[in-house]
C-alpha cells in the first residue's frame, strides 16, 4: 500500500476516534470542528466519515452548508412540537375533568330531588377548573409545569 498526496491505494484504511460533549440539557450541540480534527488528523484526502451517537434520546443532524440560522429554526420548531403536544394533552385533561364532572351532577340531578341550579352551578363550576387547569405554565426543557417525556 502507498498513500500519495493524501490518497490511499491499494488497501482501505480504518481508524476510530471517540470524543464526548458535554450537553446542559435539550439542545443542539456542534461538533463539526470534533469531525474535521479527526479528519486532518488522519492525513487522508479522502474517504467516508462515520459518525455514530450512542445515546437512545440522541439524534445526528446534518446541514450541508446550510446558515447558521437553520439549527435554530430546527430547536423552534422542536419546542413547537413539544408545546402542540403539551397543549393537546392539557385538552384532554380539561375534556374528561368536565365530561366527568357534568355527568355525575346529571346524575346528582336525576336521582335526588335538587333545584335545577345545583347542576348548572356544577357545569360553570367545571369549567372553571378546566381554565384553571389550562393555566398551568409549560417550560421547555423541564421546570414545574413540563413535560417529563412523550
Amino acid at each position: 500500500m502507498k498513500v500519495q498526496g493524501g490518497k490511499c491505494h491499494g488497501q482501505m484504511i480504518a481508524r476510530t476516534e471517540r470524543f464526548e460533549i458535554r450537553t446542559r440539557g435539550r439542545g443542539s450541540y456542534e461538533i463539526t470542528d470534533n469531525v474535521v480534527r479527526f479528519v486532518e488528523a488522519s492525513g487522508l484526502g479522502e474517504g467516508i466519515v462515520t459518525v455514530f451517537v450512542r445515546h437512545t434520546s440522541a439524534s445526528l443532524v446534518i446541514f450541508e452548508n446550510a446558515d447558521p440560522s437553520a439549527r435554530d429554526d430546527l430547536g423552534d420548531l422542536l419546542v413547537a412540537v413539544a408545546l402542540a403536544r403539551h397543549t393537546v394533552r392539557l385538552l384532554r385533561q380539561d375534556m374528561r375533568l368536565v365530561t366527568a364532572t357534568n355527568v355525575a351532577a346529571i346524575g346528582y340531578g336525576v336521582l335526588t330531588p335538587v333545584s335545577a341550579l345545583t347542576p348548572m352551578l356544577i357545569n360553570n363550576g367545571s369549567w372553571v377548573l378546566a381554565t384553571l387547569n389550562s393555566l398551568r405554565p409549560w417550560r421547555p426543557g423541564g421546570g414545574a409545569g413540563a413535560e417529563a417525556g412523550g
